[in-house]
């Protein structure tokens, strides 16, 4: 559920932002494989949803 809510304020922040972010370069975001918290930035050594450890992240463009 907490996965879902940040994918959530990540889509409401792109319908935003649509016009700026359209022919921009790519941003990365990173994936937990286990829980599916999706961040930009990897701040952390444990994911906050979940606890597996950060190395478990994959990085998505």
């Amino acid at each position: 559920m907490e996965a879902e809510a940040g994918h959530a304020a990540m889509y409401t922040e792109a319908l935003v932002n649509l016009d700026t972010l359209k022919g921009s370069a790519a941003k990365d975001y990173f994936v937990c494989t286990v829980c599916g918290l999706t961040v930009a930035n990897i701040d952390f050594e444990d994911c906050p949803s979940c606890g597996i450890s950060k190395d478990e992240y994959i990085k998505v463009s």
